[in-house]
């Protein structure tokens, strides 16, 4: 910045929300502002000069939340209106304010098994999964449970604006 810079902070809503009542519960789960399902054909950044470049802001939805002590139970899910799982997200477990991306998905859909070759020990076995399919535009609930107590929070997942896809055909994909 050669001293002439400034930060940009992405989300402070944590900041904002973090209240004495949050820190006497011992857990909570902040705003969530709402994500749009952005597809990116080349994440690289251009050719250009790459010195003076900052980082974008991460593809998803920022979930911040806070825990009050080390040990806590935590688990950290996304469901649609009914309640059903979309996906689990892996939760940090550090004392303070902690901060996932939910990346707009379904669960990972687990790889087919293979059969053991040669070069598994040279390539390292083979591997996870696939990413799941995005989900459908909408509202979603991001629910935190901390030692057997559950925090909600809503995000509105909006597709791509650049996209104009028929809802009927979005939901087939």
């Amino acid at each position: 910045t050669h001293g002439r810079g400034i930060w940009i902070l992405d989300s402070v809503s944590s900041l904002q929300e973090l209240t004495p009542q949050v820190t006497t519960a011992g857990a909570g789960l902040f705003s969530i502002r709402p994500a749009a399902m952005i597809r990116f054909a080349q994440p690289k950044a251009h050719a250009g000069d790459m010195i003076f470049r900052g980082e974008n802001p991460p593809a998803g939805a920022i979930v911040d939340y806070y825990l009050g002590r080390a040990g806590a139970q935590v688990a950290l899910g996304v469901h649609d209106a009914s309640g059903a799982l979309i996906t689990a997200l892996e939760p940090l477990r550090t004392p303070g304010v902690n901060r996932v991306v939910w990346n707009l998905r379904h669960a990972q859909v687990a790889a087919p098994p293979r059969r053991a070759s040669a070069s598994d020990d040279e390539e390292g076995g083979g591997g996870g999964g696939l990413a799941g399919p995005f989900v459908v535009p909408g509202t979603y609930i991001v629910k935190l449970v901390v030692d057997g107590r559950t925090f909600e929070q809503r995000v509105a997942v909006s597709d791509d604006p650049r996209l104009v896809v028929a809802p009927a055909a979005r939901t087939e994909w």
